[in-house]
């Protein structure tokens, strides 16, 4: 049940970046900003000041005042002891206290931006691990896309980015989720007298899927053979 919803709220997220995050790229309305460029000048602020000592007391690094940081809208993130070498990138020389000019966001980093990048280091290890299921996820996700450049997208005066067209595999999903949980499920409890349907089963179920679906794709690639051999156009 879990993992039902979780899939369902991943699914969610995804239909909101194929379509509104997607119409706004598309209509030349994308947002300004870089977020490397905040992990960037971590690096470079914390390369800088090699050769200056960690210090032992987070309270001593720089911070902004107040609850909030310097994105607007975001509240702070507590000091941690992890990356401890990228705390200097947020440790005050002399002359930049003396001297405010000095604090140049290329050269003095706030304890918060240190922080969100040490929680990114702290993630590689998860996306290294789904470096192969990704890449077999954006195989089928660029496959919409061709498609989508391809065909007449245009519904009535409105225009469908070719980038929205994995939308509609997304909604699939979303409704066949519902459906697994509504429907799928209580009727295997009926027949088999058992509530849930075992991991195996699932594998086994999307196995025999996944195979149907390979039979249906060499049906059409044997029906576009037959079509093109007479020079007409498919559909």
């Amino acid at each position: 049940m879990f993992f039902s919803y979780f899939y369902f709220a991943l699914n969610a997220g995804s239909l909101l970046s194929n379509t509104i995050l997607v119409y706004f790229e598309d209509s030349g309305h994308w947002t300004a900003g870089i977020p490397l460029t905040r992990v960037a000048q971590v690096f470079v602020a914390a390369s800088k000041k090699w050769k200056v000592s960690v210090l032992t007391d987070g309270d001593e690094l720089y911070e902004l005042e107040g609850s909030e940081s310097a994105i607007k809208g975001s509240r702070k993130i507590y000091h941690s002891d992890n990356f401890r070498v990228l705390d200097k990138a947020a440790t005050l020389r002399e002359k930049e206290m003396t001297d405010p000019s000095k604090q140049n966001t290329w050269r003095l980093s706030t304890v918060n931006q240190v922080e969100e990048v040490k929680c990114i280091l702290k993630m590689l290890p998860i996306w290294l691990c789904t470096i192969i299921y990704s890449v077999i996820f954006t195989q089928m996700a660029s496959l919409f896309v061709e498609q989508g450049d391809f065909m007449n997208s245009d519904i009535g005066s409105s225009h469908l980015p070719a980038t929205s067209m994995s939308a509609f595999d997304i909604m699939s999903v979303l409704i066949f989720t519902f459906v697994y949980n509504q429907l799928l499920v209580p009727v295997n409890g009926r027949l088999t007298g058992n509530p849930y349907i075992s991991q195996l089963q699932r594998m086994g179920i999307g196995l025999l899927i996944g195979v149907l679906a390979m039979l249906a794709a060499a049906t059409e690639i044997h029906r576009l053979k037959y079509v093109n051999s007479k020079g007409e156009t498919s559909s």
